[in-house]
């Protein structure tokens, strides 16, 4: 929320905010992933990827849709995912689990520590970054269920 709040336009709805201020709630939505990195340096490192769609109601004016940030904070690794819907069902690519466990919204997770994969330095962590965001798959939850399709 700290790097949404140092965007030029910050996406997260006034409401959600308001909400986190008074009941400490994470939006939802929102999904985490922690990992590791075998590299110390630097300390921290961090990126923000923010998607946005035309306005069709505003042209010219753009809709934001969903904000990433994965940090590399020492050893630790997270990756944040804000979509601006809450009842989504999320997945990513199976080989991804060998360097991941998703801490929110909880979930158990038997993850050994450190991960059996995790990038060797900062340029891998970038890669593998990248790669998850990439590989998400997002269903609304009616679809999900349809479909037969759990949360990654």
């Amino acid at each position: 929320m700290m790097l949404d709040d140092l965007q030029i336009d910050p996406i997260l709805p006034t409401a959600k905010l308001a909400r986190m201020r008074s009941h400490r709630a994470i939006p939802g939505g929102t999904r985490i992933w922690m990992g590791a990195c075998a590299e110390l340096y630097p300390l921290v490192t961090n990126y923000t990827i923010r998607i946005e769609i035309e306005n069709p109601e505003k042209p010219g004016r753009k809709f934001p849709t969903e904000f990433y940030a994965p940090m590399e904070i020492g050893h630790l690794c997270l990756y944040v995912y804000f979509p601006m819907m809450d009842d989504l069902v999320i997945q990513h690519v199976a080989h991804l689990h060998l360097g991941l466990a998703r801490i929110w919204p909880r979930r158990a997770s038997d993850l050994p520590w450190p991960p059996p994969w995790m990038p060797r330095d900062g340029s891998e962590f970038e890669d593998f970054a990248n790669l998850l965001y990439h590989s998400l798959r997002i269903f609304d939850v009616d679809r999900a269920h349809h479909f037969g399709i759990k949360e990654s």
